[in-house]
């Protein structure tokens, strides 16, 4: 169970509400659907926010037939991507750094597919986050922790947690 760690003046700081966040979908272990779930929704919010819109035309569709999450690193990588040992892969795979929403079609066909082949489904989506994936030259370690980075900076944003002392 996941509890919120909370600072020495008992009020969670936004870092620490985010950090929060951004960890339950770091677990490596096969937690899903729960956690798909749970990342599919923190995109959506991480999606609004990006946009700067408090009333965006695009809203991300909840349906999981119809907009399903995209891991970039795949689970079978059939050989496509040798930057990642296993134990690398087991730990950024679940990352939400690792993670884009994307069209189940296009989700599908994509499977194991090299990063080089899947920047060209993510560069024209309508998807903000989705998009600037395919802004990155390489996938490696270093792309998905300069992207979990700028998604918790989002996060910190989408939930803003003002505290009357």
């Amino acid at each position: 169970m996941f509890r919120l760690p909370l600072s020495t003046t008992a009020v969670a700081s936004n870092i620490e509400i985010a950090t929060f966040l951004i960890s339950i979908v770091e677990i490596t272990e096969p937690v899903y659907p729960v956690a798909s779930n749970i990342a599919k929704y923190y995109l959506r919010v991480l999606e609004r926010q990006a946009s700067g819109e408090s009333q965006p035309e695009l809203i991300p569709n909840t349906d999981p037939g119809e907009l399903t999450l995209e891991h970039v690193l795949p689970d079978r990588t059939d050989g496509n991507w040798p930057q990642f040992s296993e134990e690398d892969k087991r730990a950024y795979l679940n990352r939400i750094g690792n993670m884009v929403l994307l069209a189940q079609k296009m989700n599908s066909a994509l499977r194991s597919a090299p990063f080089q082949e899947k920047k060209k489904i993510y560069a024209p989506s309508r998807l903000l986050l989705t998009a600037r994936v395919a802004k990155f030259k390489e996938w490696t370690k270093k792309e998905i922790e300069e992207r979990q980075r700028e998604l918790a900076g989002l996060a910190v944003k989408a939930w803003s947690i003002k505290v009357k002392h």
